[in-house]
């Protein structure tokens, strides 16, 4: 046993004592899985080796012991061992109370397992009668220290997954142990454990709660949706309970150490961090739904809301059923039912009543600056979900100097909230408030074990990252999510994750590893206008024009895209525009340019205006307007830069170098292209890079800016589309009924007439298509 060297070695010194003479009782304590077990049988072995005849039993779910009365040993030393002695039912208990009193002969020695959170009163006062008089000794088998947790894992696993398994564990060895497998060989068994949780873990804590009552297991629910720590008012509301009854149903929880307080006032943990999210996957699936549907969830369709499309209307019902049932209006319960009542509309895409639901909260607030804060979060989402920037911002304002300042123990009970301040800042071109406030909804979410809330707060940090032109970064937050949404068994989460990744592989030019996200996220639940316009952008660059324009369309909901939120429409307008003038359809393009233009009117967003003047720069360029086109895409540039958002700046220059080489101003034209290639390079957008290097050689050997379309013959510039889908030569071949050498000889002749080196330069290049 690694870490149990002192207690196997007091154990001996018991052994051997009843084997002089005397006679003893040895109890050892501690939680599930601690080692109270092994520790028996070692005792066990021990006597053995010292004569002793062993008697070992455990006491079963009907509460009782072996037949321990007629027990003889023969004049030998006696080991009788009872493990799970808490179970005892009172004949078993009047038994070992009288072979503590009165043992059968001399040198009996009377070892048990025990949890005393569930042992019977008169059996733990038979036991310390029994220590008072000096015939008990107790051993008490705490968590392993770091080094010894390392010892047990035996240098298997890495050093970060080690680190994380001692954390989730608490140093429980059996937790140790089966999260160590688990991080070998994942699981998803049928029990419902998923990834992450092994089935152990959750059938252990099965069968600890077995005794529970229903309602303190409703609340022990309701926490572990709540999150890790979590605060008591809080998982009251999640499982509408009134706060008096939970907070008695809390003492339960505590007396059996399932849970345990903080130095946070109202702040309760679970015993050991990975518990939390095993009471999650051993509850009943229905029970969890409802708990999130009554907490404020981090965003419409997010996992806090259960995660299930059709569940708005009923997400209300009940929320307002448990506000009906809180005898205090005014309380900070039915405060918060206020804002899961918000959040339930904001969800359902009712944005006004989400509107009034979170003016109610945040009336009722007082002067709670995390609740006030709360609802100000709220309405910054209802503002932004109605097309408001004024109004979303100056809600995310206040919800930004109310919840900034407030201490991290309470700002992990609303880590939602920043969440959602988060998503409305990326929307109004906030995006350094919203790193700022993502990274932290992330921190915080880490720290308390709200595993849940992860994959949002990163699929959100991944998009505020890609605005900034931290690609990498980016990526690997996506990444992160998608890994972290599948092992908390949350499809709609993941199909978010899928989608913030595939639009930062979008902007790297990575249109490959964009279709095989958008293939990863069909048939996923939760898809909304944007993630469907996403995959049909994913279609138009690898060049499937006509399908994507109908598929951004019916995304959309029609020609206005009427369906994806006003303050989004520029950039759409403007892809349509680049594919229209891809497709030679001048007069379509302009239509699209108009709308963009449109769109972006009134918003007050610089980096929408910067979208719509692109739009129009493209027209203006296609008709040859090249010193118009050319000023208003610098115009673009600029604002696009003021915005926060340097690889959309360093497009627009991009066209503006295509514009003015193409008027003749060559240095110009090499000036904006090669602070767009450097720009692009610097943020990973590799092939919009490509791009811009290319056309700025071009220009350098005395080219005028000309596209891929201008120089390469049809064929040429066929069978380099299919290159930007990601085609190997063999595929094209076969799907052209061409010999892979002419496919080869086809493409090595568009490499030499553009100029670029390589199967992404080339595809950049087409994609463009200016």
């Amino acid at each position: 046993m690694v870490g149990r060297e002192v207690e196997q070695a007091f154990a001996d010194v018991i052994v051997a004592e009843v084997a002089a003479g005397s006679s003893h009782a040895l109890v050892v304590c501690g939680e599930p899985g601690i080692g109270k077990t092994l520790l028996l049988e070692h005792l066990a072995g021990s006597a053995e080796a010292a004569g002793f005849f062993v008697v070992v039993g455990r006491v079963g779910r009907d509460g009782q012991a072996p037949h321990l009365a007629a027990l003889s040993a023969g004049g030998a030393p006696l080991l009788v061992v009872v493990d799970d002695v808490h179970r005892a039912d009172p004949a078993t208990v009047e038994l070992v109370d009288r072979m503590l009193r009165h043992p059968p002969c001399h040198r009996v020695l009377l070892g048990m397992g025990l949890r005393p959170q569930y042992a019977p009163r008169r059996l733990l006062r038979a036991l310390r009668a029994a220590e008072r008089a000096g015939t008990l000794s107790t051993v008490e088998l705490g968590p392993l220290s770091p080094d010894q947790a390392d010892a047990l894992l035996d240098g298997r696993l890495p050093d970060p997954e080690r680190a994380r398994i001692r954390e989730e564990s608490g140093g429980n060895p059996f937790y140790l142990r089966e999260l160590a497998r688990s991080a070998a060989e994942p699981s998803d068994g049928p029990d419902g454990s998923g990834p992450g949780v092994p089935s152990g873990i959750v059938a252990s804590l099965r069968e600890e709660l077995g005794t529970l009552p229903v309602s303190a297991a409703r609340l022990l629910t309701a926490a572990a949706v709540v999150g890790d720590p979590f605060e008591i008012g809080r998982a009251a509301a999640a499982a509408a309970l009134p706060e008096g009854e939970a907070l008695d149903l809390l003492d339960e929880l505590c007396s059996r150490d399932l849970v345990r307080a903080t130095e946070v006032p109202r702040c309760f943990t679970f015993r050991r961090p990975v518990l939390r999210r095993a009471a999650y996957r051993s509850a009943v699936p229905r029970r969890c739904a409802d708990a999130r549907a009554r907490i404020s969830p981090a965003e419409p369709n997010s996992v806090g809301l259960g995660g299930h499309t059709r569940q708005g209307p009923q997400a209300v019902r009940l929320l307002t059923a448990a506000l009906d049932a809180v005898p205090d209006a005014d309380s900070a319960t039915a405060t918060r039912l206020r804002l899961a009542i918000s959040a339930a509309h904001l969800w359902a895409a009712d944005h006004e009543q989400a509107r009034s639901w979170a003016s109610r909260a945040r009336g009722a607030a007082g002067t709670d600056p995390a609740l006030q804060g709360a609802a100000a979060a709220l309405l910054a989402g209802a503002a932004r979900r109605g097309g408001s920037v004024a109004e979303t911002a100056a809600a995310a304002d206040e919800a930004a100097a109310l919840l900034d300042p407030l201490p991290d123990d309470v700002l992990a009970s609303h880590i939602d909230a920043l969440l959602l301040l988060g998503r409305s800042e990326i929307t109004i071109e906030w995006p350094d408030p919203a790193c700022r406030h993502l990274r932290r909804a992330l921190a915080l979410a880490e720290q308390t074990g709200q595993v849940h809330l992860l994959p949002e707060a990163r699929s959100a940090l991944a998009v505020a990252l890609t605005w900034t032109g931290t690609l990498a970064e980016a990526a690997r937050s996506g990444d992160a999510a998608i890994a972290g949404s599948r092992s908390i068994g949350a499809p709609d989460s993941r199909l978010r994750a899928l989608w913030s990744r595939c639009a930062t592989a979008i902007v790297a030019g990575d249109l490959p590893g964009a279709a095989r996200l958008c293939r990863r996220a069909r048939g996923l639940p939760g898809t909304t206008p944007e993630i469907a316009a996403t995959t049909a952008e994913v279609r138009l660059l690898a060049g499937d024009q006509d399908a994507g324009i109908a598929a951004l369309r019916e995304a959309g909901g029609g020609t206005e895209l009427p369906l994806i939120p006003r303050s989004q429409r520029p950039y759409w307008f403007a892809l349509l525009t680049d594919v229209e003038i891809r497709s030679g359809r001048r007069a379509d393009a302009t239509v699209w340019a108009e709308r963009a233009e449109e769109a972006a009117a009134g918003l007050g967003l610089a980096g929408r205006t910067g979208w719509a003047l692109r739009a129009a720069a493209a027209v203006r360029n296609a008709h040859r307007e090249h010193a118009r086109a050319a000023c208003l895409a610098l115009r673009s540039a600029e604002l696009l830069d003021g915005a926060g958002n340097p690889v959309e700046a360093a497009r627009s220059r991009t066209l503006a170098g295509i514009a003015l080489g193409a008027a003749g101003q060559r240095s110009r034209a090499t000036a904006e292209l090669g602070e767009a290639a450097d720009v692009l390079a610097r943020c990973g957008a590799a092939g919009l890079g490509a791009q811009a290097a290319a056309l700025l050689r071009g220009i350098r050997s005395g080219g005028a800016g000309r596209t891929a379309r201008d120089v390469l013959s049809p064929r040429e510039h066929q069978i380099a589309l299919m290159v930007a889908t990601g085609r190997t030569n063999r595929e094209i071949a076969e799907e052209l009924m061409l010999s892979v050498k002419t496919v080869e000889t086809h493409l090595g002749r568009a490499f030499g007439k553009l100029g670029v080196p390589t199967r992404a330069a080339l595809a950049a290049q087409v994609r463009a298509g200016i």
